[in-house]
């Protein structure tokens, strides 16, 4: 067994802020809040996040990820804060970080980091190993402040294992005797009862088989009646319940699949046609359920007939428009019922990003700039809301209801600034507490927010977090993009990877998979009256959602 020893380096420097260090029952956390001075405080905190972590249940890292960040939730830590944790089963070990929090291995000669910036993950430990958890992002095997270093030793055998081997070798010897003692019984008798035992034995070997093989096959036919009764009924159910219960069609479906797999591996041998009837079977049920479409792309606009040198990276929809950003320093208003392109362009606009549209304003986000107002009515471009020291990384922009928000995928934040007369008010946190945004890819509104990450989208409702557990089939979709809004009734999941857009209720319950070659290798997706758009540089592409 892989034992471990724990040394911490804490910072106790009040002026800064201190940290504090917990384990329990194989949670190791590292916790620092700047503006909390009290370890009583930090303790209480870590307690809770301990026992939440510990009574829960987890099988991978993503799901690992999600405890962690609900505790968070739960917990209601302040606005900023810096963990590294890990959670340890056996020889795994999972990960978690956030805030300046980070994890560094140290293997041998090498160190590598592991996680940091709101990352997670998970991996196997050897003996030798070393795990750095640290607060600051300075190197935790040079720098020892505000850093806990646990390594990774290998346990003295008990005396129970290391009395194996002499069991085993006794073992032998006494079959050697035996060999040796029946050799000399025979050694003197006739050939003929050295043959009439040797033919006993072959008789005796025969019956011992056959009656082994009847008994498997006995038990053969009786699990796969069994089996194929209990995976038909689920499957008949699944298809029962789906207008009325989507999760629960979908989750009856995964487990008829999960049941083969369970048969498969407990026939004594392969019983191809009856494992391929039932395969079929489960393939026509799930091709019913999920109403998984292959749909062709049809080439709804080329950019560049309708203006010289258009292209596009982005874009966003508005009503019936969207607004496509292209770097080099232009925007074009597209109106997808009328088809009619609109191209403005400025030196101000070059290196935008991203884009939003109110009525005829539009506003783009460039780097190190800030947001861009470009109003036709105005002489030119001006900076509307200027960079902000405090940014992290600006992920996605959206215009709902005249106020601006942008997302901060690397602070895990949405910011919400409000018209005013002269311009916008200070930002405000969305969120009432807690930063829960961090690795976001996009983010969607219709009076709540739902915002998403690579393998889960989380919904918001004036701050807090809602109800919403959604049901996808099989594994879910790996998200590029949230997409839905006010006016529409459904939410859309572009998956790039797979090349599909994933439909779902607005509670979260699973309707259907549109497929297209378009999908993969577009840059940005919009949906408008029951059909996808994807962007493709110059050419916008549009598939049938129906």
């Amino acid at each position: 067994m892989i034992t471990s020893r724990v040394r911490a380096h804490l910072n106790h420097d009040q002026e800064s802020g201190i940290s504090i260090f917990k384990e329990d029952n194989g949670f190791s956390i590292l916790l620092m809040i700047p503006e909390e001075r009290d370890a009583e405080v930090l303790g209480r905190y870590c307690h809770f996040l301990s026992e939440f972590v510990t009574s829960s249940s987890f099988h991978n890292a993503t799901e690992f990820d999600g405890v962690v960040s609900d505790a968070f939730r739960t917990a209601n830590l302040p606005l900023s804060f810096s963990i590294a944790c890990l959670f340890r089963q056996d020889t795994v070990v999972y990960l978690k970080t956030y805030g300046e929090g980070t994890v560094v291995l140290r293997r041998d000669v090498r160190t590598v980091p592991l996680v940091s910036h709101g990352a997670f993950a998970s991996g196997k430990i050897e003996q030798g190993d070393e795990i750095a958890l640290s607060i600051g992002g300075k190197d935790p095997f040079t720098n020892l402040d505000n850093c806990v270093h646990i390594e990774f030793g290998t346990e003295e055998r008990s005396e129970e294992r290391v009395a194996s081997p002499e069991v085993k070798i006794m073992a032998r010897s006494q079959v050697g005797n035996f060999s040796k003692t029946i050799k000399d019984r025979l050694s003197g008798r006739r050939p003929l009862v050295l043959l009439a035992v040797l033919v006993i034995g072959v008789l005796l070997s025969i019956s011992i088989i056959r009656s082994y093989t009847n008994k498997t096959a006995q038990e053969d036919r009786q699990n796969l009646a069994k089996m194929s009764e209990l995976i038909s009924q689920k499957l008949e159910q699944a298809q029962d319940v789906f207008e009325l219960n989507s999760g629960r069609s979908v989750a009856l479906l995964s487990e008829a699949k999960q049941d083969l797999k369970n048969l498969e591996s407990k026939l004594h041998s392969t019983h191809k046609n009856e494992i391929e009837v039932l395969s079929n079977k489960i393939e026509e049920t799930e091709k019913n359920i999920l109403q998984k479409n292959v749909k062709k792309a049809e080439e709804f606009i080329d950019l560049g007939l309708e203006e010289k040198g258009a292209t596009g990276t982005m874009m966003w929809r508005y009503d019936d428009k969207v607004v496509i950003v292209n770097p080099k320093g232009a925007v074009y208003i597209l109106s997808l019922e009328k088809k009619t392109l609109e191209a403005r362009s400025s030196p101000a606009l070059v290196g935008s990003s991203l884009a939003g549209l109110d009525d005829s304003v539009v506003y783009t986000y460039r780097k190190g700039k800030g947001v861009i107002k470009m109003d036709p009515e105005a002489a030119k471009p001006i900076v509307a809301i200027k960079l902000d020291k405090d940014w992290g990384n600006i992920a996605d922009l959206q215009v709902f209801n005249k106020n601006i928000y942008l997302l901060d995928s690397y602070k895990g934040q949405i910011y919400k600034y409000i018209p005013t007369d002269d311009g916008f008010a200070t930002r405000s946190s969305y969120f009432k507490s807690g930063a829960y945004a961090q690795n976001a890819t996009s983010f969607a509104i219709d009076q709540s927010i739902f915002v998403a990450q690579t393998k889960q989208i989380t919904k918001y409702t004036a701050g807090l977090q809602d109800g919403f557990n959604p049901t996808y089939p099989n594994d879910g979709p790996t998200i590029a993009r949230v997409i839905t809004g006010s006016d529409v009734d459904d939410l859309y999941i572009w998956d790039r990877s797979h090349g599909s857009v994933v439909i779902l209720s607005k509670g979260g319950d699973y309707k259907k998979t549109i497929e297209s070659s378009a999908l993969t290798k577009a840059t940005s997706v919009e949906v408008f009256n029951g059909s996808a758009y994807a962007l493709q540089g110059s050419k916008i592409f549009k598939i049938d959602l129906k």
